[in-house]
């Protein structure tokens, strides 16, 4: 029965792989064409050209003082007339097109260069903008955060020691403000990753609306929506970057087990996640964000606990649970051994 047990669960497993795998190819080849014809309306060659786009990314900078923002465009004709289709592109801008009201969820004219995009990216194409004209700015809820977070940048501005380029990057991950020398010198410590929002800050985000809940004596069905409702605004506030996807829809998975009075498996959570983001959007499989996010959590689910064991033998055991943390992520996500 063992033998037969562990068969069907190998089974399973191949047959859950391959269904994905199916699922992530079929939603590919049904995008495909699209993205051929946005190629083919664009070049393979640079040009000068006009597009219409929605910013759908922050600004963030990039080599050289540029900033860059995800974004859909379209080509545009003489006349303004729609050449192609909505695709999605990415846009290089310099630091002195920027205003306040280019964020996520406005509608821009840009002039520029194209350049063929990275082979794998979401992206189609690159336009590297000369100028831009924003005709209408953020509506709605993404006006709201696009302000909270544009208060909080000036908010942080003048603190010493450089905090206040770092500050607004920790909290919401808008690093607009970091100028090309700090985000060098980051990457150079190998600490580019604290600017970027992980599952500990949608943990904290979470277990606070938790708690305030818990405090005003609520049932389990109160704090569950309070959790969700503030993962949610978190989400939006942050953006869906590739971390932050990754740990909202591992809680919201869970949130269900959590009003059933269940607890989840955390691999198996983070398993679900993963692939139903996949199925989703499968060029996350190509976002190195993403990546190191899946493999440091699954790290700290199934190595944190074996080292703070281990560990223990030759340090207090608080000692080594706090060291055991950092370095499951660390082993998991470091590079290997003899890299350049």
């Amino acid at each position: 029965r063992t033998g037969a047990g562990t068969l069907a669960a190998l089974f399973a497993v191949m047959t859950v792989a391959f269904a994905a795998g199916a699922g992530v190819a079929l939603h590919v080849a049904l995008a495909q064409p699209a993205r051929e014809a946005a190629r083919d309306a664009f070049g393979d060659v640079s040009r000068e050209v006009e597009v219409e786009a929605t910013v759908t990314g922050k600004v963030e900078p990039r080599p050289g003082g540029q900033r860059a923002f995800d974004a859909v465009v379209r080509l545009l004709g003489p006349e303004g007339e729609p050449l192609s289709g909505w695709t999605d592109a990415t846009v290089r801008v310099s630091r002195d097109q920027l205003t306040s009201e280019l964020d996520v969820g406005a509608l821009i004219r840009v002039t520029g260069n194209t350049r063929p995009a990275y082979p794998g990216d979401r992206a189609v194409v690159q336009v590297m903008a000369h100028e831009t004209d924003v005709r209408e700015p953020p509506t709605g809820i993404l006006r709201v955060t696009a302000g909270l977070r544009q208060s909080l940048v000036g908010a942080a501005e003048g603190l010493p020691g450089g905090g206040g380029e770092l500050l607004p990057g920790l909290a919401v991950g808008d690093t607009s403000a970091v100028s090309v020398q700090t985000d060098a010198d980051m990457k150079a410590s190998s600490l580019s990753h604290l600017t970027a929002v992980s599952g500990a800050n949608c943990a904290l985000v979470v277990g606070i609306a938790f708690g305030l809940a818990t405090v005003l004596r609520t049932g389990r069905r109160v704090r569950v929506l309070a959790g969700v409702g503030a993962l949610v605004g978190f989400v939006i506030l942050v953006t869906p970057e590739p971390s932050v996807v990754r740990s909202a829809t591992m809680a919201g998975i869970a949130m269900p087990a959590v009003l059933l009075g269940r607890t989840g498996a955390g691999v198996a959570l983070l398993s679900g996640a993963v692939v139903l983001l996949l199925l989703l959007d499968p060029w996350l499989s190509g976002s190195l964000g993403f990546a190191l996010s899946v493999a440091a959590t699954g790290a700290l689910l199934t190595l944190a606990r074996p080292l703070a064991s281990g560990l223990a033998r030759a340090m207090p055991a608080p000692l080594a649970l706090a060291l055991s943390v950092p370095l499951a992520a660390q082993l998991a996500c470091g590079p290997p051994t003899g890299s350049d």
